[in-house]
């Protein structure tokens, strides 16, 4: 395997896991924050953990990563039912997949044997692009995910790599956490 080496137009920072600090400034407008909000990052393993046992022991000994922001008034959004919303959107398209491979077989028989196309299938077409349409918003990154992106871990997960979109919160969070943080323009990916 051999690196592959990803390079950035704008510097990332490389900090600590339990290092990390954010700034009281909100990361989407600039403004004074006081409103803690959280971004969940977790290592991407590549070996399947139901295959390998090892794999499967370092998952469930990393866990997951819960970084805590700071977000000011007007872009705090509180998280409830956003897990539930996913699983209705998931469950949905399910359904909707499934109907919709039922349509497009009864529409293609309606073909065949030379009758028009029943207006159920325009029916199930549009409810499946509806369902498809409300899932894509629902998976969108909010903004606070939009402005903080972890871009990946190390190897040992130690260290974390994030991607700020304004260049000024960048900055603060440097200096907030000068003897720990560290500015990198590319990043060796496995």
């Amino acid at each position: 395997m051999s690196a592959k080496k990803q390079y950035f137009d704008e510097p990332i920072v490389r900090i600590g896991i339990e290092d990390a600090r954010f700034p009281r400034i909100c990361p989407i407008c600039g403004m004074t924050a006081d409103h803690p909000a959280r971004i969940w990052a977790s290592p991407k393993e590549r070996e399947n953990p139901r295959y390998n046992q090892t794999a499967k022991a370092r998952i469930l000994s990393k866990g997951a990563k819960t970084l805590l922001v700071y977000v000011c008034e007007d872009h705090y959004q509180s998280d409830d039912g956003l897990g539930n919303s996913r699983l209705v959107c998931t469950l949905g398209n399910g359904i909707m997949i499934s109907l919709l491979v039922f349509a497009i077989l009864i529409a293609g028989s309606d073909l065949w044997s030379g009758r028009p196309i029943n207006n159920v299938f325009y029916l199930v077409v549009l409810s499946f692009l509806l369902v498809v349409g409300l899932s894509v918003f629902t998976f969108n990154p909010g903004p606070l995910a939009s402005s903080i992106k972890v871009i990946g871990f190390d190897i040992g997960f130690q260290n974390m790599w994030l991607q700020f979109k304004r260049s000024d919160y960048r900055e603060r969070f440097v200096e907030e956490n000068a003897m720990r943080a560290e500015l990198v323009s590319w990043i060796a990916k496995l």
